[in-house]
């Protein structure tokens, strides 16, 4: 009986491992099939279909370049590289509250990533995404990210500088995104999208 049990864990233990490779492999050929530019990378079975169609939305999706500036892309990283902060901006006299832009910053060995809210939000609001990103965020490997390209790239020292427009990001525990409903394709359809997702 024991030995019965002892080759069914090796078994399990050595087949399992390759299931779930082969299982990703399908996933990631099944966006990169229907949405060839959405994503950049790997997405660690974060993404699905509808996320990479609802960015189809308000940009004709093209390849990542430093002439696309409209369509939001979607990169995923490990979270222990991101640090999500709350940039203080001017104090707006005519509503009298405090401002400051999202800056998520991701560091890798050679690259610097800046996703940066359009513009200055009232600072209370940015709390309350930056209280959303550590619950969507915690205990979680991995977060993807989306948004266009913003400035043009820069370099400081030997590391690149690469700034984008925050849009979204995801986990597990699910999206949060800057502009209302745009982590849901059903409600985009509903209201102001004009592509046909595939």
């Amino acid at each position: 009986m024991l030995k019965g049990l002892t080759w069914s864990f090796l078994i399990h233990a050595l087949l399992l491992p390759q299931a779930g490779a082969a299982s990703s492999s399908k996933h990631l050929d099944e966006l990169r099939k229907r949405y060839p530019y959405g994503l950049i990378g790997d997405d660690f079975g974060l993404l699905n279909v509808d996320d990479l169609a609802v960015n189809t939305c308000d940009a004709e999706p093209e390849p990542f370049s430093e002439k696309s500036i409209a369509y939001p892309y979607w990169q995923c990283f490990e979270t222990n590289k991101i640090v999500f902060s709350c940039k203080l901006e001017d104090y707006d006299e005519s509503i009298k509250k405090q401002l400051a832009g999202i800056e998520i910053t991701v560091s890798l060995s050679d690259q610097q990533i800046s996703y940066s809210s359009r513009r200055a939000i009232v600072l209370s609001n940015c709390k309350w995404f930056e209280s959303e990103w550590k619950r969507v965020t915690q205990n979680q490997k991995h977060v993807c990210l989306s948004g266009p390209r913003g400035s043009d790239d820069e370099m400081s020292g030997v590391q690149k500088q690469t700034n984008r427009m925050f849009d979204k990001f995801k986990t597990q525990h699910g999206c949060v995104s800057y502009f209302h409903g745009d982590c849901d394709l059903q409600y985009r359809l509903a209201q102001d999208c004009v592509a046909q997702p595939k």
